[in-house]
C-alpha cells in the first residue's frame, strides 16, 4: 500500500508512468544473487552476465535498456530493491539512485548489525557501487565497470540520491568478519531486519 501511494505521488509530480527497462549486469556462478534477481518485483528487468571488467564495460556500452545496475556477490537484495531504486530516482530527482550499505547479516547469530552512518532518503554524494542505478553512460563515466571491489563507495557528486538501506545487506559468515561487524558497533536486530519502508521523509518534505 505504501509503495502504491508513492507511485501515485511520483506520477502526480510528473514522473513518467511507463516503467523504464533495467538491465542487471552480474557475475556468473552466484546462485543466491540470481535468486534475488528472479524475485525482483520490477517487471522490466533483464539479467546479463559479465565476469570481468572488459565484459562489464562491453555490457554497459551495448546495453539496450534505459537504465542499468551492477549487483554483486556478497550482498543480498530484497525483492523490492530495483523498484525502490526506480521510485527513489523519480522522487529524488537525481540521475543516480542507490544505497549506502550499512547492514550486515550474521547467520551464526541470526542477527543483523546496522553500522552508524549518514541517514538515507536524501541526496547523497557517495553510494555503494553494487547498489547504484543509472543510465549506462552515467555508470560508465563513474567507472563502475572497472572497480575491483563492487562494495566500495563511489563519489557521485551532486547526482546521487540514497534510498533507504533496509533492502540491501552484506552476508558475513566467517568468524573474523562476524567479529569485525560486531566491533563496528551500531544497532543489532534479530534476523535480517527487513521491513516495508514508509518513505516518511519523502512525504514529510512534500506534505
Amino acid at each position: 500500500a505504501r509503495r502504491a501511494a508513492l507511485r501515485a505521488a511520483t506520477a502526480a509530480a510528473g514522473v513518467a508512468s511507463s516503467p523504464p527497462s533495467v538491465t542487471a549486469v552480474v557475475p556468473s556462478g552466484d546462485a543466491g544473487l540470481l535468486r534475488d534477481l528472479r524475485r525482483q518485483t520490477w517487471r522490466s528487468l533483464t539479467v546479463r552476465v559479465a565476469d570481468d571488467a572488459a565484459e562489464r564495460r562491453r555490457a554497459l556500452e551495448t546495453c539496450e535498456t534505459d537504465l542499468v545496475t551492477l549487483p554483486a556477490a556478497g550482498l543480498s537484495y530484497a525483492p523490492e530493491h530495483v523498484e525502490d531504486l526506480m521510485l527513489g530516482r523519480g522522487y529524488g530527482a537525481r540521475p543516480i539512485s542507490g544505497v549506502r550499505v550499512r547492514r550486515a547479516f550474521l547467520p551464526a547469530l541470526d542477527t543483523t548489525v546496522r553500522a552508524p552512518g549518514e541517514p538515507s532518503e536524501r541526496p547523497a554524494s557517495a553510494l555503494t557501487a553494487a547498489t547504484m542505478l543509472g543510465t549506462p553512460a552515467d555508470l560508465l563515466e563513474l567507472g563502475l565497470a572497472d572497480l575491483d571491489d563492487p562494495l566500495t563507495s563511489v563519489d557521485v557528486g551532486d547526482d546521487g540520491y540514497a534510498i533507504h538501506d533496509l533492502g540491501v545487506w552484506r552476508v558475513v559468515s566467517d568468524a573474523a568478519g562476524t567479529d569485525a561487524a560486531l566491533r563496528a558497533g551500531g544497532r543489532q536486530i534479530g534476523g535480517t531486519g527487513r521491513v516495508d519502508p514508509a518513505y516518511a521523509s519523502y512525504f514529510a518534505r512534500t506534505a
